[in-house]
């Protein structure tokens, strides 16, 4: 075993205890109210509350460690679901934080310095964030009405600024999921009748699909007979 394989190794270790107690804490204050002060919800409503947010985020449980794991890497991925807002601030830290040093994402540099730029970005958005609820309560009354809409376009902007960056280095790639995630979207909205959770599953394994395609196309005949030697081994 390498030195990088058994670190991946503590990490996914270290990363699923953590992960479990972390899920584990999320009920603490529900079962404080339910069996410390006797107050709960009916239980029908309960399972009724969890088929609605299982409906609505399913796709997302599925289709964002898929997408997100070869930016974040192994311990980038564990901090990011335990700390939350992945599309939002951690995805965006690690590809900068990568960036900033030079390194390639999915190699075992790429793998720590994902790791770090994650890691302070929880630390950044604890205070920011605490800074903003404290202060926003006065502040946002105070903000002119189209700065307060303008808010609603953060996510989609941080994610295009991601896009333009990975896309550096594999524009004919880039360009050609994004063509085909346009053209799914409007073949599904127009002439196909599907839950959006098929388009947003379905763009993501093409866009891995085709991520595959053109690796296999640009390899060069010693990498094929590399890779072949390996695969026997």
């Amino acid at each position: 075993m390498t030195p990088n394989e058994a670190f991946i190794k503590q990490c996914v270790r270290i990363g699923t205890i953590t992960l479990l107690l972390g899920i584990a804490a999320n009920f603490i204050p529900a079962l404080y109210l339910w069996f410390g002060l006797g107050v709960h919800p009916p239980v029908d409503d309960v399972f009724k509350i969890l088929a609605i947010i299982a409906s609505t985020y399913v796709t997302s449980w599925i289709t964002q460690p898929i997408t997100f794991f070869p930016l974040l890497g192994t311990t980038g991925s564990y901090v990011t679901w335990l700390s939350g807002s992945g599309a939002e601030i951690r995805t965006p830290a690690s590809n900068m934080a990568q960036k900033a040093a030079g390194v390639e994402q999915g190699t075992p540099e790429g793998n720590v310095v994902s790791t770090i730029g994650v890691a302070t970005s929880v630390f950044v958005s604890f205070a920011v964030v605490t800074t903003f609820v404290v202060a926003g309560q006065y502040l946002m009354p105070l903000l002119p009405a189209f700065v307060k809409q303008s808010f609603a376009f953060l996510l989609p902007a941080v994610f295009a600024a991601v896009v333009v960056n990975l896309a550096k280095g594999n524009l004919d790639l880039c360009a050609t999921i994004v063509v085909f995630a346009t053209a799914t979207m409007y073949v599904l909205k127009h002439y196909v009748k599907m839950p959006s959770w098929f388009a947003t599953l379905f763009i993501v394994i093409m866009g891995i699909v085709f991520g595959y395609i053109k690796y296999r196309m640009t390899q060069t005949p010693e990498e094929k007979a590399d890779g072949l030697v390996a695969e026997a081994e």
